[in-house]
């Protein structure tokens, strides 16, 4: 592998970069770029991925001396500990917590360190607007990070666990609901108990995700049921619980105030009265309107957008319906005509539109403009839910040309459509040659996840991709690779 191929496959989290350094004898070649994914955020979708920091730790793992990675890392953390610069807090913390589980103490004391650190500013705040809130992100990064690696049953027993082959099973994952886990957990709580106790100017609502976060790990109710158990024995804990059951309530309140417009005539109404998607109205509610039953709802909504003479309105209608669970409602040729528009913002929502929907008006219309298209991506989209084998010369072409990288992100669409064509299990004939294309290429693991698991049905993975998915930056892929090889009956490849 040359330092080129070495660095696309990193930028795409591929696990043959750690079998690469595995098996040279020439690793101090890659060092620079191991030490380059170290301090950079190289994930496409970092909110849907995460920080690939147990991808990377495997790469530091490669090396004997790790103490100039950790020392990079380190820098950045300190760097950005009261700043905010994307998820690059984040991926430190966790790759610090990887080095402390590992048996590295002083990655440990670093956390708790900045942990303490933040905790001082936050006691010691006069004027909430004197904060921003990249603070709180990262305090409550830390406070998982302090969570996750207290909870951990014992450093010796995961640094053993480290140096089996499949370590991808050992740390990074949710935490029982065990005497170590809440014993910490709490601790935390009532940290943020006394900041809300000692100073008016905290709300709840600020450290809200750290409890939203071992929700989705933990489970709701267990969690909910350990802060009501303990409130009953730590007077922190119990100011902290009754600060977040009046958000509770405020919340409540608020969604209340949206009941009416889970209609076609409420939601049609407030953008005739001015209203706007996504500050009056939420965006995601045609799918929710859905979600509760009321398909006839949406249908007049879709209805609304057909006669609708304001291209202002009809803009705001196609926004909110022009998605996966509802564009299939509204009237093909109302929208193919508004694609055409000479407003920007109303051509751009009815091609968004065309692309989630299944018509033969639509392929027409695709190969229409397949010459003089200046995004190609959407003609893709809008071809693979209307695929036809003749198309196939015209389709690939488009595909394989698509410019691929973090600025240029058309790829990524047309990649998803491709993606739930084939997950949808109906008949089509997409070619299915072009998911191993899809699967070196894409720069999202969470896409490579859908592709492999595609590949996996179609009798696409061969011994070689398997062995590489076992090292791979998505734990899903990581996971269904193991149960791959499992189910066929391989102890190794």
């Amino acid at each position: 592998m040359t330092k080129k191929d070495f660095k696309y496959a990193l930028q795409r989290g591929l696990g043959r970069c750690v079998i690469e350094l595995q098996q040279t004898d020439k690793k101090e070649e890659y060092k620079d770029l191991v030490l380059w994914a170290c301090t950079h955020d190289l994930a496409y979708d970092t909110q849907c991925e995460g920080t690939r920091s147990w991808y990377l730790y495997e790469l530091i793992r490669c090396y004997t001396d790790k103490e100039i990675f950790l020392q990079a890392i380190i820098r950045q953390f300190n760097q950005n500990l009261t700043s905010y610069d994307g998820w690059d807090f984040n991926r430190c913390c966790e790759l610090l917590e990887l080095f402390a589980a590992d048996g590295n103490l002083n990655a440990y004391q670093v956390l708790e360190t900045g942990y303490k650190t933040i905790y001082k500013l936050l006691q010691n705040v006069k004027e909430r607007d004197d904060i921003g809130s990249e603070l709180f992100n990262n305090f409550e990064t830390l406070c998982i990070s302090i969570v996750n690696f207290k909870s951990t049953p014992n450093t010796d027993t995961v640094k053993e666990e480290f140096d089996s082959q499949c370590s991808s099973k050992i740390y990074l994952l949710p935490r029982k609901m065990n005497r170590l886990w809440s014993d910490s957990f709490c601790a935390v709580i009532e940290d943020i108990g006394r900041l809300l106790d000692e100073n008016s100017n905290l709300d709840v609502c600020d450290f809200d995700y750290f409890q939203l976060f071992w929700k989705s790990e933990i489970g709701k109710l267990p969690v909910q049921e350990l802060l009501k158990e303990r409130s009953g024995k730590s007077p922190l804990i119990k100011t902290y619980v009754d600060a977040y059951e009046r958000q509770k309530e405020n919340t409540a309140q608020f969604r209340q105030n949206y009941e009416h417009l889970l209609t076609a005539e409420g939601v049609y109404s407030t953008l005739k009265n001015g209203g706007k998607s996504g500050r009056d109205i939420p965006i995601m509610i045609g799918s929710t309107m859905l979600n509760k039953g009321k398909c006839d709802e949406v249908k007049k909504l879709a209805e609304y957008y057909k006669e609708e003479k304001e291209e202002d309105i009809r803009t705001e209608l196609l926004f909110l319906l022009g998605n996966h669970k509802c564009a299939n409602l509204l009237d093909t040729c109302s929208v193919i005509g508004d694609a055409d528009s000479y407003n920007e913002e109303l051509r751009n929502n009815a091609v968004r539109a065309l692309t989630e929907m299944k018509s033969e008006k639509v392929r027409d219309y695709a190969l229409s403009v397949i010459d003089e298209t200046d995004c190609p991506e959407d003609v893709i989209s809008m071809l693979v839910h209307n695929y036809h084998k003749e198309d196939y010369g015209q389709f690939v072409k488009l595909l394989y040309d698509l410019p691929i990288s973090y600025e240029d992100c058309g790829w990524h669409g047309a990649f998803i459509s491709i993606i739930e064509v084939f997950e949808e299990k109906e008949p089509h004939s997409l070619p299915t040659e072009i998911l191993s294309y899809m699967y070196s290429e894409t720069l999202c693991s969470c896409c490579r996840q859908g592709i492999v698991k595609e590949m996996g049905r179609h009798n696409l993975l061969s011994d070689k991709i398997l062995r590489e998915c076992l090292h791979d930056s998505n734990d899903d892929i990581r996971e269904y690779a193991e149960k791959v090889i499992l189910c066929n009956g391989k102890a190794e490849i």
